[in-house]
């Protein structure tokens, strides 16, 4: 399942109306979502938890400190 945001829809003043009669809205809608299922794509390369954790001892140093080790 995926799931994304269009917002040129909404940019236009006559879908904007249109939108909002398609989904009874009370106000003006603000972001129109788009859920399904899209083709099949290779996983997105991850970083390990290692080089994007930074240990509480590290994390109250302050700003522009060298960490100790």
């Amino acid at each position: 399942m995926a799931a994304s945001y269009l917002n040129q829809p909404v940019e236009l003043e006559a879908s904007r109306g249109r939108l909002a009669v398609a989904a009874r809205a009370a106000g003006v809608p603000q972001l129109l979502l788009r859920f399904g299922y899209g083709p099949p794509v290779r996983p997105t390369p991850r970083r390990g938890v290692e080089e994007v954790f930074i240990p509480q001892s590290e994390a109250s140093q302050p700003s522009g400190a060298a960490p100790e080790r």
